[in-house]
């Protein structure tokens, strides 16, 4: 649908956020909406984001009092970047999507959307410019959009780094069975010191590149991580366990035999066990360690916590 807009109801804000894939760091943009008097669809932000190595969070908050006889499903909002990366259009409307409110008075809703395509990852950004706007819905019979955002109306951007991990460590080794603790890691193994499980990447089930790391385990031993939605604190071979089942019961991930370095990498974390967005999971390494100093051949490592996102 083509665009067009009136001087006075145009807003163009260009932003630009200095990045490196050095030190990425979580950034945001937020623009209120204009609250002049509209005729026709309008042109209202218009956004330069950071070089690369991110993820794009939009987030809405519509309040418009339209003019005339609009009922919420007459009207829609779209957001577009025309430039490279070229994502499709990402269009709410009237209804559940946006949650417009019923009638021909004040409409007020709240989206957001994830934008992953390309993952952004060495895809210059400073080039891309979003354009958002509200437009009447086609075949609505409506022509142009009437009316005016009030001035708690937002639109928001996050841009969230693509590698650091998401995950929040707990449970490190403190009040460990046999007295062998290590509070940078898991309790502390035959090697004197304990498993440390970390993350990289996003808990996207879209991007898909969540992946695990158990480093500090003996070289030559078999381990493997597993997943639960709760949390516990309770003794567990040398060291503490600290993931419970939850309502989807205990996943386990494939198993793998620590190399020289007492390194067990996994997949991509969210595809190989089937994990839903918004669903909240807690992550523990476990391993074998015949040697190790209370005698019971196995430990585990600390524990990781994170929100599967779409």
């Amino acid at each position: 649908m083509p665009t067009t807009r009136s001087a006075l109801a145009t807003l163009a804000a260009s932003l630009f956020l200095a990045s490196s894939a050095a030190a990425q760091t979580p950034l945001k943009q937020k623009l209120p909406l204009p609250t002049d008097a509209m005729t026709g669809s309008i042109l209202f932000a218009t956004l330069v984001g950071p070089n690369d190595g991110y993820a794009i969070r939009m987030n809405l908050h519509a309040e418009f009092v339209p003019g005339g006889t609009f009922t919420p499903d007459d009207l829609q909002i779209v957001l577009s970047a025309p430039t490279a990366p070229n994502f499709d259009h990402w269009v709410v409307q009237g209804g559940a999507d946006l949650g417009w409110g019923l009638g021909t008075g004040l409409q007020v809703g709240d989206a957001s959307t994830l934008l992953l395509n390309g993952e952004i990852q060495g895809s210059p950004l400073n080039v891309s410019i979003w354009n958002l706007t509200i437009e009447p819905v086609l075949g609505s019979g409506q022509n142009g959009v009437t009316g005016a955002f009030t001035s708690n109306a937002y639109f928001e951007i996050e841009y969230l780094p693509l590698g650091e991990g998401p995950a929040v460590g707990y449970c490190f080794g403190s009040g460990c069975p046999c007295g062998n603790d290590d509070p940078a890691a898991g309790c502390a193994n035959s090697s004197g010191a304990g498993a440390l499980l970390s993350a990289t990447g996003l808990a996207s089930a879209a991007l898909d590149d969540l992946e695990l790391q158990l480093t500090g385990v003996p070289a030559g031993n078999v381990g493997l991580c597993f997943l639960g939605q709760a949390q516990t604190s309770l003794p567990f071979g040398d060291g503490l366990r600290c993931v419970a089942p939850g309502p989807l019961g205990l996943i386990r991930l494939p198993a793998g035999v620590a190399d020289a370095s007492g390194t067990i990498p996994t997949a991509s974390v969210i595809s190989t066990a089937a994990l839903a967005p918004g669903d909240t999971w807690n992550v523990q390494g476990w391993y074998r360690d015949p040697v190790g100093p209370c005698g019971t051949g196995f430990s585990v490592s600390n524990g990781l916590s994170f929100v599967v996102i779409p």
